[in-house]
């Protein structure tokens, strides 16, 4: 059931940040791989992913929400 929400929450990022939160947390590359890989500066892809986090955890909350506050 935790999985199901993770996903759901996941699928309100667009595919490149998809592939940013992957990278850094499932892969656990650093900011520079991060950056190398996607073409973008260090500074750039902490930015996104400082972002990206924010967007999740609002996507969870409002799932959550919706559901009773039920996960």
């Amino acid at each position: 059931m935790a999985r199901d929400l993770l996903l759901k929450i996941l699928e309100d990022l667009s595919r490149e940040d998809q592939l940013l939160v992957q990278m850094v947390f499932a892969e656990h590359c650093s900011y520079a791989e991060v950056a190398r890989r996607l073409g973008i500066s260090e500074g750039a892809a902490r930015t996104r992913m400082s972002r990206c986090k924010d967007r999740l955890v609002e996507s969870g909350r409002r799932l959550l929400d919706a559901k009773g506050g039920r996960a």
